[in-house]
C-alpha cells in the first residue's frame, strides 16, 4: 500500500552556537496559515528575523521587493507569530 505524502505545517530545527552562547530556532512554515509558537523555557531576550511572501515571490533588481524581511525584538513571555509561507530565525539569549 502506498502512503500519501504528508507535509507538516512547519519544519523546526534548533542549533546551539558555542561562540555566541546562543540558541537559534529555525522555522519554515510551508502552509499559507500562520500560527503562534510558544517557548516553554526561561529566556532573557528574543530577536526574530522573518522572511515571508507568496510561494512564487522572488526579488528582482530594479523592482519592488516581493519578499518581506522583518526583524523584531519579542517579549519572551508572549507567543511568537509565525507567518504563513515564511522562513523565521529566532535568536534566543538565555
Amino acid at each position: 500500500k502506498v502512503q500519501p505524502l504528508i507535509i507538516k505545517p512547519a519544519y523546526i530545527k534548533v542549533v546551539f552556537d558555542k561562540t555566541s552562547n546562543r540558541y537559534y530556532l529555525k522555522v519554515v512554515n510551508f502552509k499559507s496559515q500562520g500560527f503562534n509558537l510558544r517557548l516553554d523555557q526561561e529566556i532573557n531576550a528574543l530577536q526574530v528575523k522573518q522572511l515571508s511572501g507568496k510561494l512564487t515571490a522572488e526579488n528582482t533588481i530594479g523592482q519592488a521587493p516581493q519578499l518581506k524581511r522583518q526583524t523584531t525584538q519579542e517579549d519572551p513571555k508572549e507567543p511568537i507569530r509565525i507567518k504563513g509561507h515564511s522562513v523565521t530565525v529566532i535568536e534566543i539569549k538565555r
